[in-house]
């Protein structure tokens, strides 16, 4: 049902209960279950497209794939839209009842969510070499310069910043924030991963150093950080398993590294 936080947010924004709002969520998005495949699949002719120009005169190599989130989950769950939206509003007021400086966490309208939030829906091209994100990033600007339908609200090169200061995608700095009170216990899972090498750890043994990692542990909460780690691809579930790792190696040398 949540916790009393979570009911406090909910009573304010018109909604009973938790369920209520993550069925208000599920018809707000309901339109995109049709949407996103078609995106999906636009986005993947068009890079395999542009393969093929790449490699005309070339040897055939692997240039660059679209891929979805784990399961093929292109569209973010209500369960997890309700709790983002909800964390961010903790955030915010957390933010602003210690009078912090600098810019305002993000707040997310929980009935205009989609306005703002970037993430509903997903997915990742990704390239081999530097030559071809350039290459693909040009292409995609000039296919998204020529379409009514689609627009770039930002972009960053991440290309240009210094290892030292980024993870792959994203900076570490940026998706811990966003875990919130979750943060404790994903330094200590990916600590414990990045220690296990390519064998990985049980589910049942991330859960137990989740739980002895903060007072607030849950299995609930739980939950919901693992599914934040594997859709921000820092970990993976190993096929035919009950095991997780790192989804990369190079990113668990990483993490190791500068951890």
């Amino acid at each position: 049902m949540g916790s009393g936080n979570d009911k406090k947010y909910l009573v304010k924004w018109g909604f009973k209960n938790r369920p209520v709002f993550e069925k208000y969520i599920q018809q707000t998005i309901e339109d995109l279950e049709f949407d996103a495949p078609r995106i999906f699949e636009l986005f993947r002719n068009k890079v395999g497209e542009w393969e093929n120009d790449y490699l005309k005169r070339s040897r055939k190599r692997f240039v660059a794939e679209t891929i979805a989130p784990p399961q093929n989950k292109l569209i973010k769950s209500p369960k997890r839209i309700a709790q983002k939206i909800i964390d961010s509003w903790i955030e915010y007021d957390e933010w602003k009842s210690k009078s912090a400086g600098g810019k305002a966490p993000q707040k997310y309208d929980p009935k205009k969510f989609l306005t703002t939030m970037t993430d509903v829906v997903r997915f990742r091209v990704i390239c081999n070499y530097l030559s071809d994100i350039a290459y693909v990033d040009q292409r995609l600007s000039g296919f998204v310069n020529n379409s009514c339908e689609i627009e770039i609200e930002s972009r960053n090169d991440h290309i240009e910043t210094p290892l030292g200061s980024r993870r792959f995608f994203d900076s570490f700095e940026r998706h811990f924030k966003r875990y919130g009170k979750r943060k404790p216990g994903a330094f200590a899972i990916l600590k414990e991963l990045a220690e296990a090498g390519d064998d990985g750890l049980k589910r049942k043994d991330l859960e137990k150093i989740f739980s002895t990692s903060s007072y607030q542990a849950s299995r609930s909460e739980f939950d919901i950080l693992l599914e934040y780690l594997e859709h921000d691809f820092y970990i993976e579930k190993i096929k035919k398993t009950d095991r997780y790792r790192f989804a990369n190696p190079i990113l668990r040398d990483y993490w190791k590294k500068n951890q």
